[in-house]
């Protein structure tokens, strides 16, 4: 060993010695000027790395725990590792991401997702394009997952696009911010076919069907209550007028526009056969059995 002594004289030295060699060692001191550095243990483990692959160390300033997140193994590029840092492998391919959380934009120019998608907020798609489902794709609005509780949107080619309400009784409401059902019906639409019923009721003026435009039926109209005509009504292939099984089929005239408790009442009585009259080809007044000065005139 070699004692250096220090610029005061006193008890502290630096002691220079050596591991105990095995074999011949030759130890070459630089041409250049400078410290040398000292480990923390005695190690017989020779450092491989060149001066300047060290000097690339200068200037990081990362913490331990940042480059200890590059430390991901061989295997595992390609793979997310908890924890650690993604490296994309060489096809720019990685796999295990359970959680990510993007605050800008996800840019891709497809987006295969196998699983369940879960989303807090708004969706704003420029487009829809469902596909690989037989009949409709399901969604979940109270989280009820039983079977035959889905609301679900699907198409096919013979009924179009299908809404269906959730549950067996659920409804499908279609409305806009004032709570009105608007439908634009495209230029050239031949026609619109409901498959039932159609059962306009509520209040307010939920129970009034305001049609601007003619409606052709190609089959029975049926009215329970009482149809009101603001034209004169035109049945081109005659008129038919029944009381059901309450009595004769009538017809009443009343004495103005406003309904007045006076009126005429045509009825047709019951008969054992089909009875036709014809009216004159003139005008006048039609004289009735009741009125035998009229009647006697009429005979001459």
């Amino acid at each position: 060993a070699i004692i250096f002594e220090g610029a005061t004289a006193d008890a502290h030295e630096t002691t220079l010695t050596i591991v105990d060699p095995t074999a011949d060692r030759t130890i070459n001191m630089p041409n250049q000027s400078g410290t040398l550095a000292v480990l923390a243990a005695a190690s017989n483990t020779a450092i491989t790395s060149t001066p300047e692959e060290l000097n690339a160390l200068d200037g990081i300033t990362a913490v331990v725990g940042e480059l200890n997140a590059l430390d991901i193994g061989s295997t595992a590029v390609g793979t997310a590792v908890a924890s650690k840092a993604v490296i994309l492998d060489s096809s720019k391919d990685y796999t295990g991401i359970r959680n990510l959380t993007i605050t800008g934009e996800l840019d891709a120019a497809t987006l295969d997702i196998s699983g369940a998608i879960d989303v807090a907020g708004n969706s704003v798609l420029a487009s829809v394009d469902v596909t690989g489902v037989a009949t409709a794709a399901t969604f979940e609005p109270d989280g009820d997952t039983a079977a035959g509780d889905n609301a679900a949107i699907g198409y096919t080619a013979a009924e179009g696009l299908i809404l269906t309400g959730q549950g067996s009784t659920g409804d499908v409401t279609i409305k806009n911010d004032a709570d009105a059902l608007v439908a634009h019906v495209p230029t050239g639409t031949t026609g619109v076919t409901f498959a039932g019923a159609i059962d306009v009721s509520g209040t307010a003026n939920l129970d009034v069907v305001d049609i601007d435009g003619a409606v052709d039926m190609a089959s029975t109209l049926q009215v329970d209550g009482v149809a009101t005509f603001t034209g004169v009504p035109i049945a081109s292939a005659g008129l038919s007028v029944k009381n059901g099984a309450t009595g004769a089929g009538f017809i009443q005239f009343f004495e103005d526009s406003d309904n007045g408790d006076n009126k005429v009442t045509l009825i047709g009585p019951a008969s054992t056969a089909d009875v036709t009259l014809t009216l004159p080809a003139a005008a006048g007044t039609i004289a009735t059995t009741d009125d035998a000065t009229a009647l006697a005139i009429a005979l001459g």
